[in-house]
């Protein structure tokens, strides 16, 4: 429904368009119609390819250290962690507060003995921290994780992630569509957000076995 409502409203305005400049005849409206299609689609490329070439460049893991026989993360950032997630990143247990949880609640994933678990504390117990930080250079958005050491602050490594985030059309289309407005509108091809994370973890932190 929402795709058939997009197609009508583009029609109205078209029409709305060449009614209010008949004056300047067809070939230089549609010279105008096709001119703003060009830069739509310039500015789409454009930043496609920006994406593109911060993945190519960027998706390395960079390891300064490794730590042995390691428990467990804490998620120095809001994340929401399940009963499978310590099992998932190969830990005894992966520890952070969750995005509707108030500040004084710590959710714990936890896999002992081939058993999966969670519980709730409200103190963090993770030697280790997967840290985030975010920046964005025009649409492009970069993810920054690091592994810390919490007591020295030591950095042992970190790892990168990219996404784009759509423009003005990407998010007039996403009004229009079932699925709702996007935030974001393409990641790297290759990988996965996830998969970025699990690697620097593994590379920086060897788990304890479970």
């Amino acid at each position: 429904m929402g795709g058939v409502l997009f197609v009508a409203v583009v029609f109205l305005v078209l029409a709305a368009f060449f009614a209010l400049t008949w004056r300047l005849g067809p070939p230089l409206q549609f010279m105008i119609v096709f001119a703003f299609l060009g830069v739509v689609v310039a500015d789409s490329n454009l930043a496609d390819r920006k994406l593109e070439q911060a993945c190519e460049n960027g998706l390395g893991v960079v390891v300064k250290s490794r730590a042995e026989r390691v428990e467990g993360v804490r998620f120095a950032f809001r994340y929401s962690v399940d009963q499978g997630s310590a099992k998932d990143f190969g830990y005894r247990f992966v520890e952070a507060q969750g995005f509707s949880a108030s500040e004084l609640r710590v959710d714990r994933s936890t896999f002992v003995d081939g058993k999966e678990g969670m519980t709730s504390s409200t103190e963090f117990s993770a030697n280790y921290a997967l840290a985030r930080d975010v920046s964005e250079n025009g649409r492009l958005v970069e993810y920054t994780y690091s592994v810390r050491e919490i007591d020295s602050g030591n950095e042992l490594g970190r790892a990168r992630w990219f996404v784009l985030r759509g423009a003005w059309v990407d998010r007039i289309i996403d009004n229009f569509s079932d699925g709702g407005p996007r935030e974001f509108v393409a990641t790297c091809h290759q990988g996965s957000e996830y998969g970025q994370m699990k690697a620097l973890l593994h590379a920086t932190l060897s788990p304890l076995e479970s």
